[in-house]
């Protein structure tokens, strides 16, 4: 009996466990048992939230242009996945040459599809194997209004992401990493909200007048990616270092709000549940000269959080980045509570005298 292909759904259509099991052995060749997706939440949870949002957005943008949408099954997205694979080692591939190999691959449709449509499919899958936000979206679909990256036609897909993320470092600023320079604290002391991303490109950028920064927390997704030949040597493994210097599971502070940030209806499964580290970072690996493709934004990041000042009396208690000045301020406040309560008490009493000594007058000699 012929075994069943189970990828030979449509693609509106969710995802059995197996073919779940599938998708991550083709794409990034990582054997995961199905029954690991039984579990509640599994590991991918996020990236195969992710992978439905975007397959349903797709099959959106088709609609609306009134299309015939040429990946019909989530067998037809492995399929140009593997072909954007071929990208990298060795001969390269532009992406106009993908789009002719596409066309060769896709069954023929009527009326067949057009060039405008088959780079927005490209695009579509590159998203899923990559979850980098390539090509023109729906309003409102990126985090941080992000402008979109496009992937010209005679590039190829590696010289694309190298161009992304070149490690080049234009602020040359001396900044310290700090151990109080932590999610929770960005947000409680710094007054920056963290945005929680799913497009990788947004990691760590701020936006809004530096009041929010963007985390991208897929940490299962990159630790499958670490030797992808797609992303430049050392890029996954830095991506990993960011996580672990601003969510140390081990600090009390990261622990307590991280299982806050996942308790949020609205960021259900949002949220890789490994994002938070088991590792804390050392000194030695916190200095700013050891990140390179994200240098600059922990740099501007960093300095944003050093700029801001305590509004009101909660960001003061937690505020410990000068602790001279920390001690100097709630010995202060400490002193004058303490001269009120006293004075208070004092005044107090000498009415509570002059009261009883108007009821009970001393005795004339």
């Amino acid at each position: 009996m012929m075994a069943v292909d189970p990828l030979n759904t449509q693609m509106n259509m969710p995802l059995s466990n197996e073919g779940k099991a599938v998708v991550i052995s083709s794409l990034w060749n990582v054997t995961i048992q199905p029954g690991e997706f039984a579990r509640t939440p599994s590991k991918q949870a996020t990236y195969f939230r992710y992978y439905e949002e975007q397959c349903r957005k797709f099959l959106y943008n088709c609609t609306k242009s009134e299309q015939k949408v040429p990946t019909k099954t989530h067998r037809h997205i492995v399929l140009l996945a593997q072909l954007l694979q071929c990208a990298a080692p060795g001969p390269t591939l532009r992406k106009i040459d993908v789009l002719e190999a596409f066309r060769d691959t896709i069954p023929v449709s009527v009326p067949p599809a057009t060039d405008e449509l088959l780079y927005t499919t490209i695009d579509f899958v590159t998203r899923l194997l990559l979850m980098l936000d390539i090509g023109p979206g729906l309003p409102g679909d990126r985090t941080i209004n992000q402008l979109p990256v496009p992937w010209e036609d005679d590039s190829t897909l590696p010289n694309f992401i190298a161009n992304q993320f070149d490690g080049t470092k234009e602020l040359v600023v001396p900044v310290r990493l700090e151990r109080i320079f932590i999610a929770p604290n960005i947000e409680l002391i710094g007054d920056i909200q963290i945005v929680w991303t799913d497009n990788l490109a947004d990691h760590l950028r701020m936006s809004e007048d530096d009041t929010k920064v963007a985390i991208y927390s897929h940490s299962q997704f990159l630790k499958m990616n670490r030797d992808n030949p797609l992303f430049p040597p050392g890029f996954v493994d830095e991506t990993l270092r960011t996580l672990a210097l601003l969510l140390p599971r081990r600090d009390t502070t990261v622990s307590k709000w991280f299982r806050k940030q996942q308790g949020l209806e609205e960021l259900r499964n949002r949220i890789d549940s490994e994002a938070a580290s088991e590792r804390r970072l050392k000194a030695v690996e916190r200095q700013i000269s050891k990140f390179v493709f994200w240098h600059d934004r922990l740099v501007i990041l960093k300095q944003a959080f050093d700029e801001s000042q305590p509004k009101n009396l909660r960001q003061w208690w937690n505020d410990k980045r000068n602790p001279v000045q920390w001690y100097n301020f709630w010995f202060a406040v400490a002193l004058i509570v303490g001269l009120t309560v006293f004075f208070g008490i004092a005044s107090t009493v000498e009415g509570a005298i002059q009261v009883y000594k108007a009821y009970h007058p001393s005795p004339s000699p």
